[in-house]
């Protein structure tokens, strides 16, 4: 297929121009992507507030940030600021995901794609991006993937500006309102759009490989799978002891999660720290430079670089440290100065006689780290991190006591006698645990289940058709959706087998059953949910709900059923 130059657009050309211009006159990003469909509800829940303090909606983050394609507001305190404690009370230590193999970071090689044109989804726009989704589950097993704006100064259509020739895209700009439901059809000449794969392990190595357009690609198994390991074992062990070798400075990559189409805290939080960690690199880069001096090794260099969707939204903003393998959350642009601290000190262990790569991590910040396995982290969290550190309780002195010997007193009185704790309340044998499944007709049916078993699980040994679960279980499809109800008023009554109960507001609040029943919908559950035909505040995958006490008290005290979906 011929391809077709498209227009400039204004955004692609602004990618490319403004770096002409000096960093100081850097622009804040264009956060323009719409608000996904799971933060509806949150920017729902917020207008109430939004109209009790009308200073947020006019407040100059709201009106930076408010471009017309969804809203900020949600991100922002009643003040319109955002807010110093983090959005989720969740524990941060050991959130991030374990890649153990390592992380592959796509970044445009043929022309700029900047931040404010992503769609909610990458696959929606990008082919290559699409396939190595679909390699990372085969061959490319145990890598993540994620996408990058990159160095612009990097493409091609920066080259061609340089070199005084015309500024020509050869591909369409990408369109951040993009529904992530959409592909790009087969044959679509973006399929010769190349990339860099940037390739980051948990042992502090970093190498490139590419450039890969989707056509280029290696298509058969291994090849590509062989190409990574061949290029991280050609890559420089990095060393803590010795310095740059060949008179090539290191780098170190800060990547900023911006992806404000994904959830609107991402954006902001995350557009705010990139502004703020810039603003610092260029700082310390200047002081470097004014401070070395003739003959001395080149300083270490940190580049900064806003990243696409890498899973955690409540705790925005999220940052990721290579080729350190550190993740970091819950950080605000006040963090940046620890942040490049942390991105300034060994990338490994090896020959770190003095712990430095340790020391410096930002722990009050700390995610994780990719490369290590889950044992690992935590030992390596519980050392440093302050994991099973206990403060100590010092009992001051009480003052204006007398000095001398103290006075007589009777004993104190002997300890209660000591009771003996019961062991929390299980089924018994002799009474089985039944899940009542209710289908679109209201008809129920009663399934046994077993404590620790998945909805799916029970809906799946029974034979329910509604329930297909094409992916078995692995959270990539939502073919396994239901409704988790319970009727607004509480009731006690036993569920009969073929009994017909009545309809349930889906969209009543009342009718979803409470946190302390079940843990929170993960980033993965809410991602796919999307996805799900009349999704409804009590819609859950029944792959990602296990069975248990408390689920079973839920259906026996509060008449709680899934209600199983039309379609």
């Amino acid at each position: 297929m011929a391809m077709q130059s498209s227009s400039v657009t204004p955004s692609s050309l602004r990618a490319i121009s403004s770096l002409a211009q000096p960093p100081a006159s850097l622009s804040p990003p264009q956060c323009r992507p719409p608000l996904p469909p799971r933060r509806r509800q949150l920017s729902t829940s917020c207008a109430s507030r939004n109209q009790a303090h009308p200073s947020a909606s006019s407040s100059s983050l709201a009106q930076k940030y408010n471009t017309g394609t969804y809203d900020p507001l949600p991100a922002l305190d009643a003040s319109g600021q955002i807010p110093h404690a983090p959005y989720d009370q969740s524990p941060l230590a050991l959130s991030s995901p374990e890649y153990p193999k390592g992380h592959i970071v796509l970044h445009p090689y043929t022309q700029p794609r900047p931040q404010d044109t992503w769609p909610a989804s990458i696959d929606a726009v990008c082919p290559l991006y699409v396939e190595l989704g679909k390699r990372i589950k085969s061959d490319l097993e145990g890598w993540g993937l994620s996408f990058s704006e990159g160095d612009a100064r990097a493409t091609e259509a920066y080259s061609r500006r340089q070199a005084g020739k015309e500024l020509e895209l050869r591909f369409p700009a990408w369109d951040s309102l993009t529904s992530k439901l959409e592909r790009p059809t087969p044959g679509h000449e973006t399929e010769q759009e190349e990339f860099l794969l940037h390739l980051y392990t948990g042992n502090g190595k970093h190498a490139v490989l590419g450039p890969y357009s989707l056509r280029t690609l290696p298509s058969s198994p291994g090849r590509l799978a062989a190409a990574v390991e061949s290029a991280l074992e050609t890559a420089p062990l990095p060393s803590a002891r010795y310095g740059p070798k060949n008179g090539v400075a290191e780098e170190a990559h800060i990547y900023i999660c911006t992806h404000g189409s994904r959830d609107c805290r991402c954006g902001v939080v995350g557009g705010e720290l990139l502004l703020s960690l810039q603003a610092a690199v260029r700082k310390h880069q200047l002081t470097t430079l004014q401070a070395s001096s003739p003959g001395s090794p080149p300083p270490k260099r940190v580049k900064v670089y806003p990243i696409s969707h890498i899973g955690g939204h409540k705790f925005a903003g999220n940052a990721l440290v290579y080729p350190h393998g550190d993740w970091y959350g819950n950080l605000r642009p006040s963090d940046s100065p620890l942040l490049l601290r942390a991105a300034l000190a060994p990338s490994t262990s090896r020959h770190d006689l003095t712990d430095q790569r340790e020391r410096l991590v930002h722990w009050p910040r700390w995610r994780g780290r990719i490369g290590v396995g889950k044992e690992r982290m935590q030992k390596v969290w519980d050392e440093w991190g302050g994991g099973s550190v206990q403060s100590a309780i010092v009992t001051p002195a009480r003052r204006g006591a007398r000095r001398g010997p103290p006075a007589t007193s009777s004993p104190p009185p002997p300890p209660p006698p000591a009771v003996e704790e019961q062991p929390a309340p299980t089924p018994a044998a002799a009474d089985p645990i039944m899940i009542p499944f209710r289908n679109h007709s209201g008809t129920v049916t009663l399934l046994s289940a077993n404590l620790g078993e998945t909805l799916k699980d029970v809906a799946r040994r029974h034979n329910v058709e509604e329930i297909e679960a094409t992916c078995d279980g692995k959270c990539e499809c939502a073919t396994c959706h239901a409704y988790l109800v319970q009727p607004a008023a509480a009731t006690t009554a036993t569920t009969k087998e073929g009994e017909e109960l009545s309809e349930v507001d889906l969209n009543d609040e009342k009718s979803v059953p409470g946190k302390e029943l079940m843990p929170e919908p993960s980033d993965e559950e809410m991602d796919m949910l999307d996805y799900a035909i009349s999704r409804k505040p009590s819609s859950r995958l029944t792959c990602q709900v296990k069975v248990t006490l408390e689920l079973v008290d839920w259906v026996r005290t509060k008449g709680g059923r899934v209600q199983l979906s039309r379609y």
